[in-house]
């Protein structure tokens, strides 16, 4: 055989080796990229998942403090409170929020239904406390337990500082005969002004109610 032959045929056995090597080696590298993508993958989808979950009680936190931040701005724009009593509104509203199981928002509820009935900055912070727990008390809505107490106040011609004397009176009337606070304010509307002309308390008028409810 030729040397030339021996030659070419050696050129191309190093050839098919080396194509051999290369076509191994870059089987190998798909298959690491292959790998590779398939964790990005997973790695992605686990991060998504985990940004997601801790959006969450951010957005829940964002919405919360929103609902607040409006309900605020309609007690401002119900009760017409300067800068420092707003403030002072805000601070009972965040406390009764964080201390008992009403919201900040529907303490703010509060508030403003009292501004309707027409109690001024002042009278809302002396009396809001003692109404919310009539509220529990009774199982009523904030702002209809604001109403009847607001109402009841204003019948017999008591101070906003008598709210807990009110609150008490018809949270136990309300509790201990057959009939609701929801009873009891529309009672109120009609014999509270008639018992106040007769020189009658709100104590009284509130046993007479109660025990014409058991009758």
């Amino acid at each position: 055989m030729a040397r030339r032959e021996i030659e070419a045929g050696s050129a191309f056995v190093r050839l098919f080796v080396k194509g051999a090597d290369l076509q191994r080696g870059l089987s190998a590298a798909k298959a690491k990229l292959n790998s590779f993508a398939q964790t990005a993958t997973l790695v992605g989808g686990s991060m998504m998942a985990a940004g997601t979950a801790l959006a969450a009680p951010v957005g829940l936190s964002i919405a919360t403090f929103a609902r607040f931040e409006d309900a605020m701005a309609a007690v401002g724009a119900v009760t017409g409170a300067t800068d420092s009593q707003l403030a002072a509104l805000t601070v009972q509203a965040k406390e009764l929020g964080r201390t008992t199981s009403y919201t900040a928002a529907e303490i703010a509820g509060l508030q403003t239904e009292l501004g309707r009935a027409g109690f001024n900055p002042e009278e809302i912070l002396a009396a809001t406390t003692a109404i919310q727990n009539l509220g529990r008390a009774t199982t009523t809505e904030l702002p209809k337990a604001a109403e009847i107490a607001g109402a009841a106040l204003r019948q017999f011609s008591l101070p906003a500082g008598e709210a807990v004397r009110v609150a008490d009176v018809l949270a136990t009337t309300a509790n201990g005969s057959a009939q609701t606070l929801l009873d009891l304010g529309e009672a109120f509307s009609y014999v509270g002004p008639v018992a106040t002309d007769a020189g009658l308390s709100i104590e009284q008028t509130s046993i007479a109610l109660g025990v014409l409810a058991n009758l």
